[in-house]
Parts: C-alpha cells; structure tokens; sequence
C-alpha cells in the first residue's frame, strides 16, 4: 500500500511540533480556554446572567460553549443582536460533568467514538445525528454551507467535483463501524509516520461528521470549533483520509491560535485586502487562476509545510495523495514568498512571525539523498515581532493631544505577561491586547498622547521602540481609546463644533478567524525577548 522512506530528515516535524508559540497545543489550548473564559464571564455579567462567574478551563474549552462564543467574539462575525440566545449553551456549565458531547450535559451519552493519537484515553465523536444544541449546530451550520458554497470552491481531489447545486446535495449521515475503523487506522498511519506532529494536532479535534455529496473532501467551519467533516468516497483510502485528517486538524489548530495571537490585520478580508494569485487553482472557464486572501494564503502554507514533513516519513502512491513532496514545498514556498511579501500588510505581528517560521522550518533539514544524513535544521526560537508594516490608512504620526479611554463600561484581565483582555459592555467587544497596548489603556487615560509614547519608547529597548507608536496606532483603530484635540479659538468663536476624537472610525472588524483584533503580540516590557 505505501513505501516507507528511510535515511530522511528528522529534523522538520520537530521543528514544527516544538515551537513555543505556534506549535504546542498545550500553550495554544491554554490560552484559548483563557480568553474563552473570560469571554464568557463577561458575556455572562454583561447581558444579565450573572456578575463575576467563575469559568473553569473545562467549560470555556467545552465545544458547545466555545461555539457559542465564536459568534459573540471580536473580528470573527457581525455583532450579535440578541446574545441571549447565543448564551444559552453555556449557561448551565455548572452542572456536574457526564459523558455527552460536552461538559455541559448538553447532548446525550456518545454512541459512537474512535480512538486517535498514542494514548487511549484520547478519542473523538463521530456523527450520529442531531442530538441536542450542539449536534443541531453543526448539522445547520453544515447545511448553510451547503447551499450557499461558491460554484467555484476548490476541492482536495480530482475525482470530487467543485461546488454544490450541480452535484448531490451533501447531507451528513450516522457513522458507524466502517467509518470507525477507518478513522483509528488513519490515524495510527499518522502517529507512526509523524508522532511529533500528532501529539500536537489532535487535541484539537473533537468531532469527525461523514457526508454524501459532491462539496468537498474534507473542509473545517469556523464557526464549528473542532469539528472535521469527511466525504464518504475518501475513508476507503487510509493514506487518503490520513492526510485529510491531518490537513483538517492543523486549520483547526490555527482557528484556535487566531483567538490568542494577532495572525491577521484588522480589516484583512475589505476592500483593501491584497489578492494573491495561486497559479495551482484556476478558473474552469477562464483559466485565470484564483486569487486567495492572506489568512487564507498562510492556512494553505501552514499545511504544505506539515504535508512535507508527513511525505518525508511516509510515502503513499501517487493514487492516494492529492499532492506529493515536491509541489507541497513549491506550494509554501511561493505563498511565505508572497506572504512576507507586498501582502504581509494583510498580517499582524504574529502573521508575520509565523510565516518566517514556516519559511525557515521549510529551509531547514534537508534531505541528503546519496547519503540519507539529515543535516540539523535550527531550533525552535522566541522572535521579536516585526517593527511596523506599511498598510492601508497607517498613520505616520500622532496627532498632539489627550489619550482618553473611550470604553467607560469594561472588564479588563491579564492571565499571562503578553495576554491582555479587554471586554468592552457598550458595544460589546472582546479585544486581545499586547503589553504596550495594555500599558496605553490601562495607565495613560488623561495622559498627553506625546508624553505617554515618548515615555513607552524611553521603557522600551531600542529595537522595540517603533512597536510602540504602531501599538498606539492600533489600540486608536479599534476605537478603545481616542485623541482628544484641543479646541482652537477660531472655532470656538465661529461656533463650529471641533472633531473631539482621532481617528473618526471607532472599530474595524476582521473577517479572519482572529478574534485578537489589533492586538500587537509585542513583548513584556519586562521581557523584550518575549513572543
């Protein structure tokens, strides 16, 4: 069935395990369940159902509530109107746990799971029909997407057809042994192949639905945390469904690490966004090729860059891969090229981070084919963010005046040196701060703007001083704090009313899946080497 490779690099599914930052679930599922958590206290305090809940990391990394609070979160969706309802899956977390879909005792017992990754204990759902809140959130969030996928959506196979309306219309269907098998004999293809890169991946699955129809092979929701969804045509092919598995699993890892981390801009999915052309993915009728955005570009390059490691420990045939090696490295190279590229103005600091990472783990290892020697790749590392990027409607400099806090109504947290949280209450918001936003909200209402940087830059050290004009800049963009500019005579003579504020746009969404909306990922101030 497959040929196992051998005399290859070690060094690259290491290298991509390992990472403090962008590789380890634990660090990644932890701050995640912090903002989660703190997203639903204030949530829970804002809206009436309590004042000053205390969320345990079970509940706010529950699937029922972390779903819940995707829709209410910052940069993820439009505002929501009526929160009550999306409040109502995490309302009752503080029952006794039972053995359903979720700690909240939500869904009734699972009847069907499959074990994945080297421990037992590890095991996922797979579907078996709408159940309760959180089993009828995926089957509609399935079924939108059904209806409303582009014509033109790309799939992972060339012998699944593209789009929806044209083909069968994609349903989910109740797994059962087959797909079970399927799914643990998949799975234990990956921890043999690429153990690092499992040990890191699966934690964050926590569901597997199988479908009929012609959508896609495999494909993740956002506003579906953790959940996988399979075409019934590829479990026959476990080399297949391994890679599928796998791809699926690192999108949603990096969903999970948008929550915590500035990986996009504000505003990377508007009209200002750069298009990147992907020459692989062409139009049917025009042959033009696809133009991606750069959340969507980085997604891709984070898993090129994993398949390369999987190709080099385990090869299946050309039969049962949708790639191979060597495009999956022309692949990511040429999107981290374009990313750190004109469009690295649709990253944020950690974006930026990323894809240097990606890139060097990519260059690193090389595989020595006279001799199968693996030449040592470097180590993972904690980088200084980038300075400041050229993007659309930056501000070069401050204008003179008053910082003032704009979100009299708000809740503020800071679990860890370089996770700052602020939930403001009218609009309501969750913001993700880095340190010097943080110190700018928090110490310098009523400062004078000029005074509060010069001081920040003078604190910090030299080549982490431009991050923090850029920080300001940002934390003015979402609106939680604003310049208040001196009244001139002239206007007050004249009766015309002064414009109080810079800027005038207040908040800017970010229709990427990272709800850390303008956070700058900067260091402690007391940390400069920090992430």
């Amino acid at each position: 069935m497959t040929e196992q490779l051998t005399g290859v690099a070690p060094g690259r599914a290491a290298l991509l395990a390992a990472h403090p930052d962008f590789g380890r679930a634990d660090a990644i599922g932890r701050r995640a369940r912090q903002v989660l958590g703190f997203t639903l206290a204030a949530a829970l305090r804002r809206f009436g159902h309590g004042d000053d809940v205390a969320v345990g990391p079970e509940v706010a990394g529950d699937p029922a509530v972390w779903a819940a609070l995707q829709s209410m979160f910052d940069g993820l969706h439009e505002p929501v109107t009526e929160p009550s309802s999306v409040l109502a899956a995490a309302i009752a977390p503080r029952a006794p746990r039972r053995d359903g879909l979720s700690p909240t005792g939500s869904e009734p017992a699972r009847s069907c799971t499959a074990r994945i990754g080297e421990r037992r204990q590890q095991t996922v759902w797979l579907w078996q029909g709408v159940h309760g809140p959180l089993t009828a959130a995926v089957d509609a969030a399935f079924g939108r997407y059904a209806r409303t996928a582009p014509a033109s959506r790309e799939t992972h196979s060339h012998a699944l057809g593209a789009g929806n309306g044209d083909f069968k219309v994609s349903t989910l269907y109740a797994a059962g042994e087959i797909e079970r098998k399927a799914v643990e004999t998949a799975t234990e293809l990956l921890c043999a192949a690429v153990p690092e890169i499992t040990r890191e991946t699966f934690p964050f699955i926590d569901g597997i639905t199988f479908f009929d129809g012609d959508l896609f092979a495999s494909g993740t929701l956002l506003s579906q945390p953790g959940i996988i969804f399979i075409e019934r045509r590829i479990i026959d092919d476990p080399d297949r469904l391994a890679e599928a598995l796998l791809h699926e699993a690192l999108h949603l890892k990096l969903n999970a690490l948008t929550l915590t981390r500035p990986v996009h801009r504000a505003g990377v999915a508007d009209d200002s966004a750069l298009l990147l052309p992907v020459p692989w993915h062409r139009d049917a009728a025009s042959g033009a090729p696809h133009r991606w955005l750069a959340n969507r570009a980085l997604a891709a390059a984070h898993v090129y860059v994993h398949l390369v490691a999987l190709y080099e420990r385990h090869a299946p045939s050309a039969r049962s891969r949708a790639t191979g090696p060597d495009v999956c490295r022309e692949r990511a190279a040429y999107l981290l090229t374009e990313l750190l590229a004109d469009a690295s103005r649709d990253l944020g600091p950690a974006g930026v981070r990323m894809a240097r990472w990606l890139r060097d783990v990519l260059a690193a290892a090389p595989r020595d084919h006279e001799g199968g020697a693996a030449v040592p790749g470097p180590g993972p590392r904690r980088e200084r963010e980038p300075g400041p990027l050229s993007r659309p409607g930056s501000t070069a400099g401050l204008p003179a005046g008053t910082l003032r806090r704009s979100a009299p109504g708000h809740r503020a947290w800071r679990p860890e040196p370089d996770l700052c949280l602020v939930a403001t209450f009218e609009p309501w918001d969750v913001h993700v701060l880095n340190a010097y936003q943080w110190a700018f909200f928090t110490a310098c209402d009523g400062v004078d703007s000029g005074l509060a940087v010069s001081s920040l830059r003078a604190a910090a050290p030299g080549s982490a001083a431009t991050a923090v004009t850029r920080a300001l800049t940002d934390l003015l963009d979402t609106g939680l704090m604003v310049i208040e500019q001196p009244r001139t005579n002239w206007r007050e003579e004249t009766g015309c009313s002064p414009s109080p504020c810079w800027p005038t746009a207040c908040s800017s969404r970010n229709g990427a899946a990272d709800g850390a909306d303008h956070s700058g990922d900067a260091e402690d101030l007391r940390n400069p080497a920090g992430p």
